[in-house]
C-alpha cells in the first residue's frame, strides 16, 4: 500500500517534497521529491529482484538518512524482507551485527561503499559467505527495463526489527 501511495504521489505531484533528512539543525537537509523517491525505489528494487529471491532477508547497514529509507522501500518493491541494523561501532557493535546476521540467515548485506570493507573484515562468523553489496554499485548499473513491484499479501513479512537495547545474542 505504501508503494502505491508513493507511485501515485510521484505521478500527481512529482516535484513535491517526499523526504527531507536533517543531519543537524544548521545543515541543509537531504531532500527527495516524489519523482526522485519513486525512481530510486523502482530502480533499486529491480536491481535487487535480479540478485535475490522474493522473501529473502537482506541486512541493511546504514547510517541515518534518506539512503536507508530508499533501501528499505526498495526491499518491499522487490519482495525482500529488510533487516535494518545500525552501523557497528566498537566490539559490541560488530558482535551484534554478526549475531543478527547468523540469526536471520540473510541472503545479503547492503550498505554504503564507505562501510563495505569494515563490515567484510568483521564478517568472519557463520555468515562470512554472505554477499556484501554497496548501494553505489547497484545504482551504477544501467537498467533497460524496470520490473513491476512485488505483489505483497497481508501475510507477507514486512521487516525484522531488533530492539536497540539488545546487547547480547539476538
Amino acid at each position: 500500500m505504501i508503494l502505491e501511495s508513493i507511485q501515485r504521489s510521484a505521478g500527481e505531484n512529482p516535484q513535491g517534497l517526499a523526504l527531507a533528512f536533517y543531519q543537524s539543525h544548521t545543515a541543509d537537509p537531504e531532500m527527495l521529491t516524489w519523482a526522485q523517491l519513486w525512481d530510486a525505489i523502482a530502480k533499486l528494487g529491480t536491481r535487487r529482484a535480479e540478485r535475490f529471491a522474493a522473501e529473502d532477508r537482506l541486512l541493511l547497514v546504514f547510517p541515518q538518512g534518506n539512503d536507508f529509507h530508499v533501501c528499505q522501500l526498495a526491499c518491499h518493491y522487490a519482495g525482500l524482507v529488510p533487516v535494518p541494523v545500525p552501523l557497528p561501532t566498537g566490539a559490541g557493535g560488530t558482535e551484534r551485527l554478526l549475531g543478527i546476521l547468523a540469526d536471520n540467515q540473510c541472503a545479503g548485506i547492503l550498505t554504503l561503499t564507505a562501510y563495505k570493507a569494515s563490515i567484510a573484515a568483521s564478517d568472519t562468523g557463520p555468515g562470512a559467505a554472505t554477499p556484501i553489496l554497496a548501494l553505489e554499485e547497484l545504482e551504477a548499473v544501467t537498467l533497460t527495463d524496470i520490473a513491476p513491484p512485488y505483489s505483497a499479501t497481508p501475510d507477507d513479512l514486512a521487516f525484522i526489527q531488533y530492539t536497540s537495547g539488545s546487547v547480547g545474542a539476538p
